[in-house]
């Protein structure tokens, strides 16, 4: 998936981000939605481990890698340029998002807004300046 342009990450850093999942998936249907849709929404994330790497090779190209390790799941590679920021390329577990291993994009407004929330739950990636950033595993 790319996305160019805003995606309110800079009003998301000005309100002080969020303190939960829940508070962040109430944060994205708002920004989606233009203020005309709210939830309350008990976002429930589980378990999960997965491994990465970075190495340089021969000609000191730096190299990076992830695996999804602990169950099948769906997964995106988003590349994303904002009007402000940097630019990035980061992989998202599409079923955070709720979507089931059967999925199949249909073009819905509901799917592309569902869809440009994987903006926000990144597990890892890279920005334009080389800047990589994974998870370290602890909860």
């Amino acid at each position: 998936m790319e996305y160019n342009g805003d995606y309110g990450f800079d009003d998301f850093l000005v309100q002080g981000g969020a303190a939960s999942d829940s508070a962040l998936a109430d944060y994205l249907v708002s920004f989606l939605s233009r203020g005309f849709c709210k939830i309350e929404s008990a976002v429930q994330t589980g378990e999960f481990g997965c491994s990465t790497i970075c190495t340089q090779d021969e000609h000191g190209t730096v190299l990076f890698g992830r695996n999804y390790d602990w169950e099948e799941c769906q997964t995106v590679i988003v590349h994303t340029k904002p009007k402000s920021g940097y630019e990035s390329v980061s992989t998202c577990c599409l079923d955070f998002l709720g979507f089931s291993e059967n999925y199949t994009p249909d073009g819905s407004m509901s799917e592309r807004m569902q869809s440009l929330a994987a903006i926000y739950v990144p597990l890892d990636g890279m920005n334009e300046k080389g800047l990589v950033v994974g998870p370290d595993g602890r909860r």
